[in-house]
Formats: structure tokens, sequence, C-alpha cells
């Protein structure tokens, strides 16, 4: 009969509408979950930046201590061995750092 077939159609729309639903609740979730990624290499870039900074910081520092070391160990004091001592171990540094970052 021609309710029947009404019936089903009804019933056809009605599972149409359930399964766009459905897409849409599934799209929504994948950009939900693309944007926490966006979202966490955002974070991991910051921290990076934060590292390297802390690193170009510290060759900053390094190059103004040999410097200073340079400097003292050309006055020929009687503290150039002592100097001379540290800039050993500051030599040391780079290679240590290198190290690290393997």
């Amino acid at each position: 009969t021609s309710q029947a077939a009404l019936g089903q159609s009804i019933e056809k729309v009605d599972d149409t509408y359930k399964m766009f639903d459905k897409i849409t609740q599934a799209a929504e979730s994948a950009t939900t979950v693309q944007s926490e990624i966006s979202s966490v290499i955002e974070d991991s870039r910051a921290a990076l930046d934060t590292v390297n900074d802390f690193f170009d910081q510290t060759k900053e520092q390094y190059h103004e201590v040999m410097e200073h070391i340079s400097f003292a160990s050309k006055l020929g004091t009687t503290k150039s061995a002592m100097f001379e001592d540290v800039d050993n171990m500051l030599s040391q540094v780079p290679l240590i750092v290198k190290e690290y970052k393997i």
C-alpha cells in the first residue's frame, strides 16, 4: 500500500539523516584531532626554540670566557698557569656538548 511505502520512505530518510549525523560527528572529531596535533607541534617548536636559545647563550658565554682567558694569559702573570688549566678544561666543553647532542 502507499501508506506502507510512505512509512518505508520516511524510515530511509531517517536512516540517511542518522548516517549524515555520524559522518558529521566523525568529521568534527577529525578536526579536533588535527587541532590537537597542531597544538602539540607548536608546543614542540617552542620547546625546541628554548633549547636552541639555551645553546646559543651557552656558546656566547663560552666565547666570552675564552676571550677573558686569552686576555689574562697574555698578561703573563703568575696566574697564567691557572688560566691555562681552565682553558684546557673549557676546551673540552664543545666536545661534551657535541656528544650530548648525539
